[in-house]
Order: structure tokens, then C-alpha cells, then sequence
């Protein structure tokens, strides 16, 4: 896409005549693109973009393969930019423009001058730390890193220390020791479970640093000096999908390597004044954290999806209902009568508001409390379904607004749970408009059972998948933390999680 590039486009920075494929350009470097001009100007030539930002760019490098001949970078005319492109899919490729210079003097001076333009980027990283879990997505992020993740990096001439995780826990215990004083930034190669323990490591290191207590919920977070980067390889891949607008492992290391940018929302669970888990896709108590309670021991055998699958029918038919104490504080009015809590008399749920000091409207921080039999409770970072509860709203608007997406299914009917699934599935805009759903957005919420449970040691010693049905299971982020007591608090943390991404469509470079 040809830019103007504002007044910077006329300051000329360097200005040579080059040959692209045998045609000649006039080529002229500013501080924020690189122009190509044909000679003479009436001719069109397919494939050449009239502009390069800056801002798109990689890396500019002499070709030192000519033909068959090998040759220095002293002898080299000719150099390649290398850039990003979006296709029409939404990812992002790396593209590729070779130059034939005059002199080995006009090829020197347009690469040192890209790529000191390009170093001067602060937004750009310099030096990384990159976790990759090997056993993510069917033992293939390690080919992922290995043939499309690293050499990119290596392209970019940026510094990469590689952690190879060898164990569950491995990557939160290594951030959460880093000094991150040494490096821009922390990408994550594998799925939501190696994202969800960086991300643990990381709040910690730096919540410890800072002197701050990150066990108490009252205490504010600190923001990482680090952004986080997720290059998705695993199974789910969730978080990455989110942040870089594709499920693509190039996509979301082009973006890193140009330094795009965002801060997101995330969330802390507790018990009381213990951290359970910091979490940036989802937190879920009843029917999804029995089915992670279920999978432990057969994702290994027979792969997460089928695992999960069997799973979710064996606790469909259990058809498990706890009785729970609930209580959320609402967050901005809902746009739509859709969002709305839906009026919970119809199946046995006794309602309380308690309207804090200094309440301006209905939804102002008002707290609201109910007790009943309840099938699942699930919380998103991000909203599955925009449309149903507010027009114009993007999928992603919801990862920067201080909201927690909070659904509570009460006591239905199979039938009825599996139409949930479908509508979430078809993002049917009634999703949300059914007497056994209550559907709205939160700043936190706690969940207490109102049943007995067996000692959690006791449990925990018979295994992961004995702690399905106790009301000691909860899903953070796709990862079993199993509960002391079936008691936890989630709050939402604004935007306190810098990470590389673009979240919508400013960033995308197109041409």
C-alpha cells in the first residue's frame, strides 16, 4: 500500500537509482519509508510496491550469493529489504526485494542506513528470552521454533536465550529467577498451558521485585518492564489467536520482530490471602475444571483433543450441579438488554444487592450475591460471542476494558447445556437470553461451595483426576489448580500485561 509517509517523506535520507528484476527505480530512503519510483514513470511494474515503511521492515541484507558465485560483502552490489506483509487471511508473511546497485559503495551504504534506521526503533526488541515447551501440539513446537520461529529471529539480527522446559512448572520457576534487567522480552513457544506458566513466573518475579505482596488481593499489581510474546504451537492456542489476529506461528514473530505493541487485561485467583494462579484467558469452576481434573493422566496417552472429548461425555452424563455461594461485583452498565443478569427466580436462586457507599447508578461497583445449584461457573478475559451483548464490538475490545466475562450456568437439562455449546459455536445473539444463564460483565467475584469436601491431601494423593466431582478442581487457563476448599476470588487486573500484538488492524501492514 503506497504511503505518503507525511513531511518525513521528503526529508531524503539516501537516493540511488537501482535495478528491481532488471527495471530500473529511482529508490529513495526517508525516516519512514523507502520509495520506488519506475524509470521512466509510466512504467508499471507488477509486484514492486510504490512504498516500504520503515515501520514494516526487517532487516536490510547484501546478497552475497550472485548467481553461482560467492562473493564478500566488500565485493557485494547487490542487497535484499526484507518486510511484512499481510495476505488476505489476516496473517502475516515475510516478503522479500532484491536491489542490483552501481557500486559495492551504493549496495554498503543503503544497508547500513536501513538498518541503522531500523535500530533506532525503540519499540523494536533487541535481545529475548524465549521459553518453548517441546511437548506443545504433539511434540511440534520444537520443529515450529526450529524451522519458522528462529530463523526469522536470526534474521532480525535479534539475541535470543532459549529455555527448553523439561517438566510441568519448569518455565514459571525459571521467569520467576530471571533477571529481566538483561532482555526486552519473553516469548512463549507452545500453547495456553506454557503461556499460563510464563505468565505466572513473570507476575511474580516482578511483584517480588518491586516488594510487593502478590498473595494479597488488595495489593496493586506491577506492570512488567518486559512484554510478553506468545508464538502459538500447541493445541489451543487460544491467548496467541487473540493478541496477533491469527493462529499462526509467523504471523505472531513478525509482529515481535516489529516491535507492535498492546497491553492487556489479566486476572489473579486467590484463596483468600493466597495465590492460587494468575491467568489471561480463563478461569472455570464445575463442568470444564472436572473435565481438566478428568484429562490429567489420559492427554498424555491419547492426545488433548480425544481426551477432552471422552471426557466431556463422561461428565455429561453425570450431569454434576453444585450448590455454591456466589458474589460479583458489576462493572460497566451493559449495552444491551442481552447483558443484562437475567432474572434467576425462575430456578430457585435468592438474589441480594448490597449498594456500596458512594453508588452513582445501578451498575456502579454494586455488588450482588446469590446461592443455588449451579452447573458451571465460566470466566473469559475475552467475550465468545461480541454481539450479544453490545453492537460494534469486536472480539478483542474486551481484552482492555477491566472487565471479567463472568457466565453462570444454574441446573438444566443436557439438551439444554449441549444448545449452549452450539450457540457459542454459531455466535447466535440469544446466547445469553435463557433462564438457567446469567451472563454479565465483572471487576471480581468469589465462588464458595456450600458442601463437604474430602481433605484436598487426601485427594491430591490419589491423583489429579480423583479431585473430578469433589468441588476442589478449577481451570486456569486450561491448567488443574486444585483448591484447599472449594473457595476462590478472581479479580480483574486493567491492562497490567504488556505484550507484542496488535489486537486489531492499525498495525497491519498491507501492499
Amino acid at each position: 500500500m503506497a504511503e505518503d509517509g507525511g513531511n518525513d517523506v521528503r526529508k531524503t535520507v539516501l537516493e540511488s537509482t537501482l535495478q528491481i528484476a532488471n527495471n530500473s527505480f529511482l529508490s529513495t530512503l526517508t525516516p519512514t519509508c523507502i520509495t520506488l519510483v519506475p524509470v521512466p514513470k509510466s512504467t508499471e511494474i507488477k509486484g514492486v510496491p510504490a512504498c516500504i515503511k520503515l515501520s514494516d521492515v526487517i532487516t536490510a541484507t547484501p546478497e552475497l550469493h550472485q548467481g553461482k558465485t560467492l562473493c564478500t560483502e566488500e565485493s557485494c552490489t547487490r542487497f535484499s529489504i526484507y518486510y511484512a506483509k499481510v495476505k488476505v487471511n489476516k496473517s502475516w508473511k515475510e516478503e522479500k526485494l532484491t536491489f542490483q546497485c552501481d557500486s559495492t559503495g551504493v549496495c554498503k551504504q543503503w544497508t547500513e542506513k536501513v538498518n541503522a534506521a531500523l535500530s533506532e526503533e525503540s519499540s523494536r526488541p533487541k535481545h529475548l528470552l524465549l521459553v518453548v515447551n517441546p511437548f506443545s501440539g504433539k511434540k511440534r513446537a520444537l520443529k515450529i521454533y526450529e524451522k519458522q520461529v528462529a530463523p526469522l529471529f536470526a534474521l532480525a539480527r535479534i539475541q535470543t536465550d532459549v529455555l527448553m522446559t523439561e517438566r510441568a512448572k519448569h518455565g514459571q520457576e525459571a521467569v520467576q529467577g530471571y533477571d529481566l534487567s538483561k532482555i526486552d522480552g519473553i516469548v512463549c513457544i507452545g500453547g495456553d498451558g506454557i503461556v499460563c506458566e510464563v505468565l505466572n513466573g513473570l507476575m511474580r518475579n516482578v511483584m517480588t521485585k518491586a516488594g510487593k505482596d502478590f498473595n494479597s488481593p488488595d495489593v496493586p499489581i506491577e506492570q512488567p518492564p518486559v512484554r510478553l510474546g506468545i508464538i502459538p504451537a500447541g493445541s489451543g492456542d487460544a491467548v496467541a489467536q487473540w493478541i496477533s489476529g491469527a493462529r499462526d506461528p509467523v504471523t505472531s514473530t513478525l509482529q515481535i520482530i516489529l516491535g507492535a505493541s498492546c497491553s492487556i487485561d489479566i486476572c489473579s485467583v486467590y484463596d483468600e490471602n493466597k495465590l492460587l494462579s494468575f491467568a489471561a484467558l480463563l478461569v472455570c469452576y464445575g463442568f470444564l475444571s472436572d473435565i481438566i481434573a478428568d484429562t490429567q493422566t489420559s492427554r498424555a496417552r491419547f492426545g488433548l483433543h480425544s481426551a477432552v472429548l471422552v471426557s466431556s461425555i463422561r461428565n455429561l452424563i453425570k450431569h454434576r450441579a453444585y450448590d455454591l455461594e456466589i458474589e460479583y461485583t458489576l462493572g460497566k452498565a451493559p449495552e444491551s438488554d442481552e447483558c443484562k443478569t437475567n432474572d434467576s427466580s425462575k430456578q430457585g436462586i435468592t438474589n441480594d444487592v448490597v449498594a456500596p457507599e458512594g453508588a452513582t447508578n445501578e451498575y456502579s461497583n454494586v455488588v450482588k450475591q446469590f446461592h443455588g445449584k449451579v452447573f458451571s461457573v465460566d470466566m473469559f478475559l475475552a467475550e465468545l460471542v461480541p454481539k450479544a451483548v453490545g453492537s460494534g464490538q469486536n472480539f478483542s475490545d474486551f481484552l482492555q476494558d477491566g472487565q471479567l466475562n463472568l457466565t453462570i450456568m444454574g441446573e438444566c437439562s443436557r439438551m439444554k447445556f449441549l444448545k449452549f455449546g452450539k450457540d457459542v459455536a454459531f455466535q447466535s445473539k440469544e446466547i445469553y437470553n435463557k433462564p438457567h444463564i446469567q451472563h454479565m460483565q465483572v471487576t471480581e467475584y468469589k465462588v464458595r461451595g456450600m458442601f463437604e469436601t474430602p481433605p484436598a491431601e487426601e485427594v491430591t494423593a490419589r491423583g489429579a483426576r480423583h479431585t473430578v466431582g469433589t468441588g476442589l478442581a478449577l481451570n486456569c487457563d486450561g491448567e488443574l489448580v486444585v483448591l484447599d476448599r472449594p473457595y476462590f476470588h478472581v479479580k480483574a487486573r486493567k491492562q497490567c500485561l504488556p505484550v507484542y500484538g496488535i489486537l486489531s488492524e492499525q498495525f497491519s501492514p498491507k501492499y
